[in-house]
């Protein structure tokens, strides 16, 4: 007992050192927004918040209270520190509810394969609602799973708080939370779990509860979104249902090909999924496979939003889960050990390897190139983005949050994929910078080829220096 103890503070342990690598990376779009809404006065972030709906408030007011308590100092490793807590706090929730419900042995070994996950370990250095999300979703379990053998009326009201607060962070984690409590509430019941009947006869009232404490935002938000328009349908491609599958497997860009090690991780979540489901022990975990993936999909046809990966961030765990099932049906054979530590060791050095690949690369320097713009820069010049993705980043470093805010420091704008308002944008009597990404259609690159222009290659990005006097009509119309 007391080695296997050793064991999980030391994957513990490694799971933190390995979070907290590249902490002080340079924050990118959806950071710099979310700082944004987090600067801005009560009044104005309440109403941009309802506005737009897109994220429920809590985690942004845990952002608002270090916003006014401690930046700008150090401001990405600040900013980003609750989430190192959260995604750390998650493994170990995670980890005392599966030692609950199967052992600790298999606890372990799901410890050991969340400890390197490329996702978790990425959305728990960000400062995004993700890690809180699923840190409330994982201590939900543990209070049901409590509630369920010994019923307890302060429980019950610490799941309601914790409900709650999911609900205010993260409509993902909200979906998911609903979906797998209703699953393991009926699964309780079926086995005559002690408390499961005092815990149905108390759902009601939880539930009208809920439904009351998230009125503040609900009504708000159902006011903003009766004005707008949503069209129903899911936004996804096979393209990117495929580059989905790769960024949860081996992959750290959320658009790359599936890759032949991610197709062979899969093969094993498939073969853990099957087992999964012959063996009532483990069940639970090919349900949680089925039904986070369909709560995104759901939310994703009520209010289409961008098809990207990290919206089924809270599968993970059932994905996890099923590899570690198969593993651990491999060890119960004689003949399966050594296959089951080889292929143990193979998804390891996978998420290693995919994580070095995401350090070295696949996080953008914003700063150094925000450096040069600033080192070539004269009085009276502008500087031009080909999209948001770039022009928030660069415009926060060049000028702060409170000037991109107000649009003052070095005037920087955003061309939007269309270089044609340079038109009018752009006083021709003066030099100015663009920045394009590699990718960047052909009608941005091939009217600048012949400009100077420097290369930033972590970035995937050039900065071309505009000569004054360029003729309007030598740019491309849309």
């Amino acid at each position: 007992m007391r080695i296997k103890n050793i064991s999980i503070l030391m994957i513990i342990t490694a799971a933190l050192a390995v979070r907290i690598c590249n902490m002080g990376a340079s924050f990118w779009l959806d950071e710099v927004l979310q700082l944004m809404n987090v600067s801005q006065p009560w009044g104005v972030f309440w109403q941009a918040m309802t506005a737009g709906g897109l994220h429920p408030p809590l985690d942004y007011m845990v952002g608002r209270w270090l916003y006014h308590g401690f930046f700008p100092s150090n401001a990405e490793v600040v900013f980003r520190m609750p989430s190192l807590i959260w995604g750390t706090g998650a493994l170990l929730l995670l980890y005392y509810w599966l030692c609950r419900r199967t052992s600790q042995g298999f606890a372990g070994l799901f410890l050991l394969l969340a400890c390197l996950s490329p996702v978790l370990v990425r959305y728990a250095q960000e400062f995004r609602p993700y890690a809180l999300g699923l840190f409330l979703l994982a201590l939900s379990l543990v209070l049901f799973e409590h509630l369920a053998e010994h019923f307890s009326l302060a429980v019950l009201l610490s799941l309601y708080l914790v409900l709650l607060a999911t609900w205010y962070t993260n409509y993902l984690a909200m979906g998911a939370q609903a979906a797998l409590l209703a699953y393991f509430l009926m699964e309780k019941i079926g086995r005559g779990a002690p408390g499961a009947r005092s815990l149905l006869r108390w759902s009601p009232w939880v539930a009208l509860f809920l439904i009351l404490g998230y009125l503040p935002w609900l009504i708000p938000v159902m006011h903003h979104a009766s004005r707008t328009a949503h069209h129903g349908g899911l936004p996804y491609t096979w393209g990117n249902l495929l580059s989905i599958l790769h960024f949860f497997a081996f992959g750290y860009m959320e658009y790359s090909a599936l890759s032949a090690a991610s197709v062979l991780f899969w093969l094993c979540v498939g073969a853990g999924f099957a087992s999964a489901l012959t063996r009532s022990k483990y069940r639970f975990l090919a349900v949680w496979l089925i039904l986070t993936p369909l709560t995104v999909l759901l939310f994703q046809m009520i209010r289409p939003q961008f098809p990207v990966a990290r919206y089924f961030i809270m599968a993970v765990p059932g994905i996890l889960g099923c590899v570690a099932v198969l593993i651990a049906t491999l060890w119960e054979h004689p003949r399966g050990r050594w296959p089951a530590i080889l292929l143990t060791a193979g998804i390891l050095y996978g998420q290693a390897w995919t994580l070095s690949g995401y350090y070295a690369d696949g996080r953008p320097d914003w700063r150094a190139v925000a450096a040069w713009v600033r080192s070539q820069w004269n009085p009276g010049e502008r500087v031009f983005a080909q999209n948001g993705e770039l022009y928030f980043p660069l415009a926060y470093y060049l000028n702060g949050v409170e000037e991109l805010q107000n649009h003052g420091g070095i005037p920087i704008y955003d061309l939007d994929e269309n270089p044609y308002p340079l038109n009018w944008a752009w006083n021709n009597s003066r030099h100015a910078q663009l920045i394009l990404y590699d990718n960047a259609p052909d009608s941005l690159w091939n009217w600048t080829q012949s400009y100077p222009s420097r290369r930033f290659a972590l970035e995937r990005a050039r900065i071309i220096r505009l000569p004054r006097g360029m003729k309007p009509q030598t740019i491309p119309r849309p």
